[in-house]
């Protein structure tokens, strides 16, 4: 009876140790990289394995304390991937909360959209929004050119009126007044094909 208690702690020993030998991934994905080599200890913190997984990208930026209290987990952020000339939302999943010593930044980790052409280790920058300013935008057509000028039509008691102005950064088809509207005027939009 011993004999065959010990044989079956043995074979109980042997299925534990042979549970250490499979890895099981913690999402479905590819194999990207192999870091170990067969027959290298394995030991608790040492990557084995560089996977990618079906799940969205993560993107890791470190934010100076300065502006990090603008993060908060749960919050969508903008994130610019230069090497797809896109910019897209990406929701703040994680704040660690605590400062690295040297650099006196916070590791963010922001989940990216799926995204065709992204790919692992590529190039973002996590838009944090410093401060809120209002800008005065308007659309481009409307502006007219002379030389150096630009001018634009401006609706007074009196009629429309020619008036200066001074432009800056450009969204889209829109573009930023600097000087000469407040923001609440109402200027004339060309009709098509017309010129005046």
């Amino acid at each position: 009876m011993a004999a065959v208690r010990m044989a079956e702690e043995m074979v109980s020993e042997a299925q534990i140790a042979l549970g250490y030998t499979k890895i099981t991934a913690p999402s479905d994905g590819e194999v990207l990289k192999r870091l170990v080599d067969p027959g290298d200890l394995a030991m608790p913190g040492k990557p084995l394995l560089l996977l990618r997984t079906t799940g969205g990208l993560r993107l890791e930026a470190h934010v100076r304390e300065g502006i990090v209290s603008k993060v908060r987990p749960g919050s969508m952020l903008r994130v610019a991937l230069p090497a797809l000339q896109q910019t897209v939302d990406a929701l703040v999943a994680e704040l660690i909360p605590y400062a690295d010593a040297r650099t006196r930044t916070f590791l963010v980790k922001a989940t990216l959209p799926d995204l065709p052409g992204l790919y692992p280790g590529m190039y973002g920058k996590l838009m944090i929004p410093y401060k809120d300013i209002d800008l005065v935008l308007i659309p481009k057509e409307i502006i007219d050119q002379v030389g150096q000028l630009e001018l634009v039509m401006v609706k007074t008691p009196d009629g429309w009126q020619r008036r200066y102005i001074k432009t800056g950064h450009i969204y889209g088809d829109k573009v930023e007044v600097l000087s000469g509207l407040s923001g609440d005027e109402t200027l004339k939009v060309k009709e098509p094909g017309n010129d005046e």
